[in-house]
C-alpha cells in the first residue's frame, strides 16, 4: 500500500506539472481521478497474487510449470485492472456529463497497460516471496528456540542440511562472515545463523556457553586452561586442543564464570 500510494502521488503530480495535460472536468483533480482509480483497482486485485503463489509456488523445482500458470494469472490481472478503472473513469466523467474515452479498441493502449501491469505483477509476486520468506525464518526461529529451551536442542543449517546437536555438546563457536564456525569436540560445522541467534538459543537452552569475544563463544565445561597475554586479553585453550582469543572486556565474566578471581588487567 505505502508503495502504491507513493506511485499514485508521483504519477499524480507528474500530470500536474506536465503544461501540455487537460485537467478537465475535475480541474487539478483529474490526475489523482485518473491515477488512483488504477492504484485503487491495484490494491483490490492484490490477493490474487498470494493465491496463484499458493498454487503455483515459484522455486527451481516448479518453475517450469508455475511459470506458464502466472502468465495466465497476469493476463486475468491485466483484463480486470484495466477494465476496472476504465469503468471507474467513465463513471466519475458521466456524474459530470461527460464522457471519458480510454481507446479500448487500439492494441496500443493494451500493450501500454501490459508492460505497466507485468512490472507491477512481478513487484507484487516479488514482495509476497520475500514477505514470506521472512515469516518462515521467524517460525525457524521461534521453532528452535522453543526446541533450544525445553529439549536442550539446537537446531542449525548447514549447507542444505539440517542439524540438531545436543547443547552441551557445543564446545565453541566462532563468526565466520554470514557464517558461523560451530566446534564439537573434533568435528566443525558451518552453520547459516549470526553468533547473535546462536548465543540465544544456547541461553535458551541453559547451559554453560559464555561469549569471550566478539566472535567467539565458549563452553566453560570444555575450557582447559586460560592463559593471559599481556593487555588484559588471554587464550582460552579447550580440552579439544582448541585455542580462542578472549578480549579484555570479557576476561572478568569468564573468571567470575569460572569462579576464580578476576585478575588485574594493569
Amino acid at each position: 500500500v505505502a508503495l502504491l500510494v507513493a506511485s499514485l502521488f508521483l504519477e499524480a503530480t507528474s500530470l500536474i506539472l506536465d503544461g501540455g495535460q487537460d485537467l478537465s472536468p475535475f480541474g487539478w483533480w483529474t490526475p489523482f481521478l485518473l491515477e488512483g482509480s488504477s492504484h485503487a483497482t491495484l490494491v483490490i486485485l492484490f490477493p490474487i497474487i498470494p493465491a496463484v503463489l499458493n498454487r503455483a509456488p515459484l522455486s527451481a523445482e516448479t518453475y517450469r510449470w508455475a511459470l506458464p500458470v502466472h502468465l495466465a494469472a497476469f493476463l486475468v490481472f491485466s483484463l480486470l485492472h484495466v477494465t476496472t478503472f476504465v469503468a471507474v473513469r467513465a463513471l466519475a466523467f458521466a456524474s459530470l456529463g461527460e464522457v471519458y474515452v480510454f481507446g479500448m479498441s487500439d492494441p496500443l493502449v493494451w500493450l501500454y497497460e501490459l508492460r505497466k501491469d507485468a512490472f507491477t505483477y512481478a513487484l507484487f509476486v516479488i514482495l509476497v516471496v520475500l514477505n514470506r520468506a521472512a515469516f518462515y525464518r521467524q517460525l525457524e526461529r521461534a521453532a528452535a528456540t522453543d526446541d533450544a529451551r525445553e529439549g536442550g536442542r539446537i537446531t542449525l543449517k548447514c549447507g542444505g542440511r539440517t542439524l540438531r546437536l545436543r547443547a552441551e555438546e557445543i564446545d565453541a563457536a566462532s563468526a565466520a562472515g554470514n557464517y558461523v564456525e560451530v566446534a564439537c569436540g573434533s568435528k566443525r560445522y558451518l552453520a547459516r545463523t549470526s553468533l547473535a541467534a546462536l548465543e540465544a538459543l544456547l541461553i535458551a537452552a541453559g547451559t554453560p556457553h559464555l561469549r569471550i569475544h566478539r566472535s567467539h563463544i565458549v563452553n566453560l565445561n570444555a575450557i582447559r586452561e586460560v592463559v593471559p597475554v599481556g593487555t588484559g586479553e588471554a587464550t582460552v585453550r579447550l580440552a579439544s586442543g582448541l585455542e580462542l582469543p578472549a578480549s579484555r572486556r570479557h576476561r572478568v565474566r569468564i573468571a567470575e564464570a569460572l569462579g576464580e578471581p578476576a585478575a588485574s588487567s594493569d
